[in-house]
């Protein structure tokens, strides 16, 4: 019986493939062959959505020529053209980012901060669904100064709070973390509170042809959240890639004093929460990335057990 099914998937896919290459106009038989199978398998991909590759055909019936595709670690099919790149959702956790970036995008066009968004997304349908059309940006070198313009200009507009974590009660709970957040909820401390990016990494700072400096994915923007976290994300993301470790670890060598760039401990910790609550909301961890957050949350217990 597994025999027949995997026979009549094999089928499928193969009738898939043969379809989209007939429509092809510059991808390879095995490009297509290794998207259709990550599609199938992904992490972040939900089969009921499999028919996200009727793009392909789309496109070609807009006369578009494309050159390059792929399927990120989030679930977004990526086509690339000569000037724009494509996006379709392939999963809940894709078609919801996509929407709030486009949404948020929408919300920065109409705001002070325009200048941060000028370039062109445009919102589309298609056979199999809704799919966003961007144009093709610059990766930067040096993306450091960039990142203080950035940091200075989203922080135009703040107020000073107190430091309140109740919106992690949720994750905490799923994730057994509560003894770590009521650690931090006794303490009391102000943060200074407003507009956040809140993915700001170095591959989300862009360049126009013209110079201009600009932010994509911007899925997890708020209006109201903890400022700090924007410019520590930079750099966790920043050393992760320079170092080829998890973010983890970098987060570990800041607790232990590592950095040249010293942040609170409990700044870390509430970052890490942050985090979490980003990456896991609507979904459950692998195995192997639960090790991970409840050996740094025994990390951080112990940390502050000592500091105690």
């Amino acid at each position: 019986m597994i025999l027949s099914f995997i026979k009549i998937l094999i089928s499928k896919v193969a009738l898939g493939l043969i379809k989209k290459i007939l429509s092809c106009n510059q991808l390879s038989f095995l490009h297509l062959v290794v998207i259709r199978g990550s599609i199938l398998f992904h992490h972040y991909v939900d089969s009921c959505v499999v028919n996200r590759l009727e793009i392909i055909t789309h496109l070609d019936n807009l006369g578009i020529t494309y050159c390059k595709l792929q399927l990120t670690g989030t679930g977004v099919l990526q086509i690339y053209s000569e000037n724009r790149v494509y996006m379709v959702g392939c999963g809940k956790h894709s078609i919801n980012s996509l929407n709030e970036n486009y949404n948020n995008y929408m919300l920065l066009q109409h705001s002070s901060l325009k200048d941060l968004v000028d370039y062109e997304l445009l919102k589309g349908d298609f056979d199999g669904g809704v799919y966003y059309s961007m144009e093709r940006l610059n990766f930067i070198t040096d993306k450091l100064p960039s990142l203080q313009h950035i940091i200075k200009l989203l922080s135009k507009k703040s107020e000073m709070h107190k430091l309140n974590l109740k919106k992690y009660d949720d994750i905490a709970v799923k994730l057994n973390l509560l003894p770590l957040l009521e650690v931090l909820k006794k303490k009391d401390f102000n943060l200074s509170y407003g507009l956040t990016h809140g993915d700001l990494t170095p591959d989300n700072i862009m360049q126009k042809n013209d110079g201009k400096i600009v932010l994509i994915d911007l899925d997890r923007l708020e209006t109201f959240n903890f400022q700090f976290i924007d410019e520590l994300h930079f750099y966790v993301e920043y050393y992760s890639s320079l170092e080829d470790q998890n973010w983890f670890s970098i987060l570990e060598s800041y607790l232990n004093g590592h950095r040249s760039d010293i942040w609170d401990d409990y700044l870390l910790a509430v970052y890490f929460l942050y985090r979490l609550d980003c990456e896991l909301r609507g979904s459950e961890p692998t195995l192997n990335y639960s090790r991970y957050i409840h050996n740094f949350a025994l990390v951080l217990l112990d940390h502050f057990s000592k500091k105690d």
